[in-house]
């Protein structure tokens, strides 16, 4: 007997023989697959009982067995931390002024101070027509 080669799951051995079956001295010794193994298809759970979790693995083999994670206990509670300074609130925001298009409006805050934004509006439309041509043609206000 010589070398083995496994060839897409058949065993070749080297016989050093011509006989019927052989090739260059090879002999094929079938197909040497196992069987098919065993595969997880689920795992159900938890179960809890107490502080303890057990969890069910089920196989392809329709076998199952368990295995339990013991959790620990709730800790107590710490003690309260001191409280944070107070923050800054809006206390109001008006319309402080207008200069044609642009409106400015002024926020105030709960520490007394305050601080400005501007809009700036769009023009109105005061009308919308359509033209000989099919277009339409917008009239907007002046400002």
């Amino acid at each position: 007997m010589g070398d083995t080669y496994l060839i897409n799951g058949h065993m070749w051995v080297y016989v050093n023989s011509t006989t019927t079956g052989s090739v260059n001295g090879f002999k094929d010794c079938g197909n040497i697959q196992g069987p098919a193994g065993r595969s997880i298809s689920s795992i159900t759970g938890p179960v809890t009982d107490g502080l303890i979790d057990t969890y069910t693995i089920h196989y392809s083999d329709n076998t199952t067995s368990t295995f339990t994670v013991t959790n620990g206990a709730n800790g107590a509670n710490g003690t309260n931390g001191t409280n944070g300074d107070d923050g800054r609130g809006i206390t109001g925001v008006v319309k402080s002024n207008t200069n044609g298009l642009i409106d400015t409006y002024t926020i105030s805050y709960s520490d007394s101070t305050t601080s400005n934004f501007t809009v700036t509006n769009g023009n109105s439309i005061t009308g919308a027509t359509i033209d000989a041509n099919g277009h339409l043609q917008i009239t907007r206000a002046q400002g």
